[in-house]
């Protein structure tokens, strides 16, 4: 993922992808917007992923994940369903 490190919006909904989610989010500091809706991934959201204060939506309705948020709880916008 540290190649992606300027990527500033990720969408991958409707891609049929599944398992975890990595965990070293921290690399993509210059994400905004992350879109991984309508997939079938599980697991745990990694904390890493709420670490960026530059990411204002995490769309991630429609799989399996086991949720618990972090405190502070930091996203502007999060659709969990």
């Amino acid at each position: 993922m540290s190649r992606m490190a300027s990527l500033s919006f990720l969408h991958l909904s409707s891609n049929h992808l599944s398992g975890a989610l990595p965990t070293n989010w921290q690399a993509l500091q210059g994400l905004t917007v992350i879109d991984l809706s309508c997939n079938n991934l599980s697991g745990r959201i990694p904390s890493s992923m709420w670490l960026s204060s530059s990411l204002i939506w995490l769309e991630l309705r429609n799989n399996n994940f086991m949720v618990s948020f972090p405190q502070p709880y930091r996203i502007a916008q999060a659709c969990l369903h």
